[in-house]
């Protein structure tokens, strides 16, 4: 059984799914003022962090 959203959600909510459309905005905008190397550089770093924070 899955637990209903409380009002004092929303505001979370909202925020998670401006976020997820702003970010690969984000991305693309920043993967234009870089060089190749550079980005290449950061999107293999990217999967370092996404392993070290959780843990």
């Amino acid at each position: 059984m899955e637990a209903e959203l409380a009002k004092k959600d929303l505001p979370y909510v909202i925020l998670m799914i401006v976020l997820d459309i702003m970010a690969p905005m984000f991305l693309m905008l920043g993967l234009t003022m870089t060089t190749s190397a550079n980005a290449s550089l950061l999107i293999n770093f990217e999967i370092v962090a996404t392993s070290v924070l959780p843990w």
